[in-house]
């Protein structure tokens, strides 16, 4: 965690999409890659991985 979470925080996820792929072994799948970070209510990142 870059950040405490205090009582009374709003927090919400964002995802951004990393990278994709097709699967190596189904053609019609795909792997994709995301980015996700947990932001406060000032919109500073406390989380993200």
């Amino acid at each position: 965690m870059l950040l405490p979470v205090m009582p009374g925080d709003s927090i919400r996820q964002k995802y951004s999409v990393k990278s994709k792929r097709p699967s190596s072994k189904d053609p019609t799948r795909g792997v994709v890659e995301l980015e996700i970070a947990i932001v406060n209510q000032k919109g500073e990142i406390i989380q993200e991985g």
